[in-house]
């Protein structure tokens, strides 16, 4: 569950001291109505919900394509993750073989709408 705290240290951590985000009196202007976490906090937190910590085949992010924040994440949301293998691609670099493999993972709320929808890459043996 994301915490005012989560949003504030993400704040203090990234340097984005945006008013959507650290400023509750602006933010009921702004397009969301309140305070909103970071997309780039959603994501990184989230990381946690799919990464598998021990040592094992994956070794290491590759990168991210076609991220999307689609619906915002207030304090107080429970926010889930659906990871599917959408390809792998058997490939050769200059440490041997290795396999680059594409996933799509969707985020949702407590109330089950997607807030985030991504494709990335990692590299695998």
């Amino acid at each position: 569950t994301v915490t005012e705290a989560d949003v504030v240290n993400f704040a203090g951590m990234s340097g984005d001291y945006f008013y959507a985000h650290t400023d509750e009196i602006a933010a009921r202007d702004s397009l969301f109505g309140r305070r909103v976490a970071h997309g780039y906090f959603v994501l990184s937190a989230a990381a946690g919900l799919f990464v598998y910590p021990p040592k094992g085949p994956v070794l290491a992010n590759y990168g991210l394509e076609r991220l999307r924040f689609t619906k915002p994440v207030y304090p107080g949301d429970t926010i889930t993750s659906e990871t599917r293998l959408k390809s792998l691609e058997e490939k050769v670099g200059s440490s041997g073989a290795f396999v680059l493999q594409s996933t799509e993972t969707t985020y949702t709320n407590q109330h089950g709408e997607v807030v985030a929808r991504m494709t990335g890459r990692s590299i695998a043996r």
